[in-house]
């Protein structure tokens, strides 16, 4: 007998919880997932509030953001993030969710806020989560870098612009990135520089984290490149001292 779709779900909820008290990943999502993505958008009229949250907790947990589309959902959805706050930083298979990300869909996390932004809504997240996925959406930087019109239209919110760039000012890079690499990452620094005074504290930002890190010389030759893409030719001097500085201590 083929399983409901309510069923399906509460399985879902039922294996994560299990696997979570051994600090392990369910076994029913990555033979499953092809079968519980379809059913989140109608996961309010499948799933009591209650167990809908506890869907939310463990969907952000694995790093997946479900579709939401009124604000009761977006309540049990936010419920679900608060939970999950205690959690991050713990990495897979605790939890996958990036803090960076949660900061920037939600506004905040177990320990900032991000300072004047408006309260989360469905709304906002619902526009939050389709630039994410943008932002998120690249496999290399030249192929980010050749969309830099599409990051002009994007930057011209400043609010949106703004809001990428408080996030950023509270990455820890040590903590936060997988990799110096990492895209999305790049992809919301560029998005900052499309704006001059944002752009400018971006920079500044990263010449001061990035001391403090093994990859110091990469960052900055990457910031380099990303300055002189978005067309910001007036905050290359200030990466002049500090790239000379680590040519010389090479040298």
């Amino acid at each position: 007998m083929s399983q409901s779709p309510t069923d399906t779900l509460e399985q879902f909820i039922q294996d994560e919880a299990a696997a979570l008290l051994s600090e392990e990943q369910g076994s029913f999502y990555p033979d499953n997932h092809h079968r519980i993505h379809p059913l989140l958008a109608k996961a309010s009229k499948l799933l009591p509030p209650a167990q809908q949250t506890e869907l939310y907790f463990h969907l952000l947990r694995l790093n997946v953001c479900p579709p939401i589309r009124t604000a009761a959902e977006f309540d049990a959805l936010n419920a679900a993030y608060t939970r999950v706050t205690a959690l991050i930083g713990r990495g897979y298979p605790v939890c996958s969710l990036p803090r960076p990300k949660g900061l920037f869909l939600f506004g905040r996390d177990a320990r900032d806020a991000l300072d004047g932004e408006p309260s989360a809504t469905q709304e906002a997240y619902g526009k939050l989560l389709t630039v994410w996925r943008y932002l998120d959406g690249f496999s290399h930087m030249p192929g980010m870098l050749n969309k830099k019109a599409r990051f002009a239209e994007l930057g011209a919110d400043f609010a949106l612009a703004e809001r990428a760039t408080k996030v950023l000012l509270q990455i820890r890079l040590a903590q936060d990135l997988t990799s110096a690499t990492c895209l999305w990452f790049w992809a919301m620094v560029l998005l900052a520089l499309q704006s001059p005074p944002l752009g400018a504290r971006v920079v500044d930002w990263l010449l001061r984290a990035a001391s403090e890190t093994p990859d110091h010389r990469f960052l900055l030759e990457n910031l380099a490149r990303y300055v002189s893409a978005a067309g910001r030719e007036d905050l290359l001097s200030r990466l002049d001292g500090p790239l000379k500085a680590l040519g010389d201590s090479t040298g």
